[in-house]
This record gives structure tokens, sequence and C-alpha cells, in this order.
């Protein structure tokens, strides 16, 4: 009968840690901020967002932490500012943003998270800006661009530039404070593991020191150098041959969320960036993933009282790099990379979770090996 008791207890325990239990989180002054369930610490099924002013923000799904179903935003006035679906946090079908008039601003389908089909684009007054076709995320020939309504192109689209983004921008659908007061309480705890690779408490991880595996990439030079940067420019790593050593720090990019790691890894190398900058390293910030989701990860890093103009970001839309590299995992596996003055790889650490991340201490006594600063 003991022995009875005990099983029906362990049995109890377990569904008990599966069952989805209510979560809520305020604002400071006690108004509601985000509200839904969890299970086992993830976001399930629907939760609601609200804006510091009460007014509702945005309101859909999660399964096991990726949002799922329905989404739809609003303005601070209620009226509707973006609503399509996701699957699995990519965006899929068809998508609708709205000018805060409530006259749309862009109308289309997604598929994996990739404008693709027939897309077109309004101004606030609701005139035609541009219409056309994407296939799986590219333009396809054939575009219709307008100016006050009358049309100004038509026909065979231009050869696109090897160096334009291969999407054109729709507006990405930011979620507001997606971190848990936790979270949020031990951020500081993280940028200083992060920063000297002390340990990060609370439950969270250890990482003293960083200690990285083998990879094949090693000793070869990057697969790929010409990247897009956040302004739209190109960014060529190669052109810094000779000059620079240079520290790549692929972030794991936008998944309906910033990660928390990512902001706080950022915010400690760049409180150290005299450091870098003082032995002659130039620190670029890779981020993975669709242009539009730049901006919700400034936020977030700005949130936590680093200057991001200050910060070199370069894009891998279309994942290309994270593939070469084979560190592809819901975007990206956290990846921090040394090149040499000649561009060849002298360290990699791919990080084994989100949390695994080496810090400052450790990548500035690798530079140190690599010989003296110029």
């Amino acid at each position: 009968m003991r022995q009875l008791i005990a099983v029906l207890i362990v049995v109890v325990a377990m569904v008990s840690g599966c069952a989805p239990r209510p979560f809520a989180n305020t604002w400071p002054d006690g108004k509601p901020k985000q509200s839904g369930q969890l299970v086992g610490g993830k976001r399930v099924g629907a939760w609601t967002f609200t804006r510091a002013d009460g007014s509702r923000e945005a309101a859909g799904g999660w399964l096991d932490d990726k949002q799922d179903g329905a989404w739809t935003w609003w303005y601070a006035d209620g009226t509707v500012q973006q609503r399509g679906a996701y699957a699995r946090g990519l965006r899929t079908g068809p998508w609708e943003f709205f000018h805060a008039n409530g006259k749309p601003q862009a109308r289309g389908q997604y598929r994996a998270d990739r404008q693709d089909g027939a897309w077109s684009w309004w101004d606030a007054q609701g005139v035609m800006l541009a219409e056309g076709d994407f296939v799986a995320g590219s333009k396809t020939p054939g575009w219709r661009f307008y100016e006050q309504g009358k049309l100004v192109a038509d026909g065979t689209a231009p050869a696109a530039s090897p160096d334009a983004p291969s999407i054109i921008v729709a507006p990405q659908p930011v979620l507001p404070g997606l971190w848990t007061q936790r979270e949020e309480a031990n951020v500081g705890k993280l940028v200083a593991a992060y920063s000297r690779g002390v340990e990060a408490g609370d439950g969270y991880f250890a990482a003293t020191p960083a200690k990285p595996e083998p990879r094949a990439f090693e000793g070869k030079p990057l697969p790929i150098t010409r990247l897009l940067a956040a302004d739209g420019s190109v960014l060529d790593l190669a052109e810094r041959q000779g000059q620079r050593e240079v520290l790549l720090v692929v972030l794991r990019g936008f998944s309906g969320q910033v990660c928390i790691y990512c902001a706080a890894q950022t915010k400690a190398i760049s409180q150290a960036m005299a450091r870098f900058t003082a032995r002659g390293t130039d620190v670029v910030f890779v981020y993975p993933g669709p242009a539009e989701s730049v901006p919700v990860f400034l936020q977030a890093v700005q949130s936590l009282g680093v200057r991001s103009d200050g910060l070199l970001i370069a894009l891998d839309l279309d994942l290309a790099l994270v593939r070469a590299l084979g560190i592809e995992y819901e975007l990206a596996k956290p990846t921090s990379i040394i090149l040499d003055r000649s561009g060849v790889v002298r360290y990699a650490y791919v990080g084994g979770s989100m949390t695994d991340r080496p810090s400052v201490d450790d990548l500035l006594a690798v530079l140190a090996g690599l010989g003296a600063p110029r």
C-alpha cells in the first residue's frame, strides 16, 4: 500500500508539473502588463499584452514558447495595427498592416516567415505605392511602382544588386515586456557573467572559463564575408584583412521575442568596447533573420542602458552565414568567432545552449594570444 501511495504521489506531481499555470506581470504602478499561461516555464495558449497606459497592445497564442495561431496588434487608440498568424514562431498565411488612421499599409502572404505570393503597399491616404510578387522572400519580375497613384514603373523588375536585401521590409510585430520579472531581476548577474565569467546564480549557469570545442571552420577564412549592415550599407569583413582583428558575435536572432541572454551579452561587450578598440579589434554583432526585427532587438538593448548607435550590427537575412558555419538552430546558436588580421578564424565558441557564451575576459585573453595590438 505504501508503495502504491508513493507511486500515486509521483504521478500527481508529474501531472501537476505539466499542467498550465496562470502567469501575470504588471507595470510598476500595478496595471496589467502581460497575462497568459505557462507550462514548465514556457508560454502556451492565449496571451494578452497591455501598455503602461492601460491600452491593449497585442493578443495571440503560444505553443511551446513560440507564437502560434492568430495574432493581432493595436495602436493605443484601439485601431488595428497588424494581424496575421504564426506556425511555431514563423509568420504564415495572409498578413495585414495598417496606418495609424486605419487605412491599409501593406497586405500579402507569408510562408515560413518569408514573403511569398502577391503583396501590395499603400500610403496613409490609401494611394497605391507598389505591388508585385515574391517567391520565398525574393522579388519576381513584373513589379509595379506608383507615385501619387500614377504608374511610374512596370514590367520586368531591374536585376537586383547582390548587395541588396532579398525582401521588401514589412513591419515586424513587437511584443511588449516579454521578459519575466525574474529574468529582468537577474540581468545584472547575466551581464556580470558575460563580462567576467562569474557564476550568474539563481538557477542560471556557470561559465568559468569558457572552453570551446574544435570546429571544422577554425583555421580557415569565413565562408561568407559580405553582409548587409543594419543601415542598408554593405559590410565586407574582407576589407579589414591586414588591418584589424574582428570579433564576430552571432546572436540567436528574433523568433517572437528578444533573447535576454543576447541582450545581456551585448551589454557586457558594449561596456568593454574601449578594451577591444584599444587592441585594434572591431566588434560586429551578426543578427540572423529579417531586417525588420533589428529595431526590436535595439529597443530591448536600449532598455538595459546600452547606446545602440555605437553598435555595429550586420544582418544574415537568409541565414546564409549561419548555415555555412553549421550553427543553425531555431535561427542560430549563440556563437563567438575571432578572425585574425589575415581573416582566418582563430577562435570559435558555439554555445551548447542559449545561455552558453564566453565572457569578455575570455575573449580578450584569446585576442592577447594573437600578438600585440595595432
